[in-house]
């Protein structure tokens, strides 16, 4: 498993596991994010769901 940390935080956090990243996004207010180079979005039920895209998916329409 990748670990991945977030950041623009004032200090790096750590993040393990897709749930750990998915409640940072919530308390961020954050519908969506990366995690392990694929993008999840957040529903109005707080469940996580796949977009079906990925970083360079996103990277290639900039």
């Amino acid at each position: 498993m990748d670990a991945k940390f977030v950041f623009g935080a004032i200090n790096q956090i750590y993040v393990g596991t897709l749930s750990s990243m998915a409640d940072l996004a919530k308390k961020a207010h954050y519908r969506f994010f990366l995690f392990n180079d694929i993008i999840y979005y957040i529903t109005e039920q707080g469940e996580v769901s796949k977009t079906g895209l990925i970083k360079s998916d996103i990277f290639q329409h900039l």
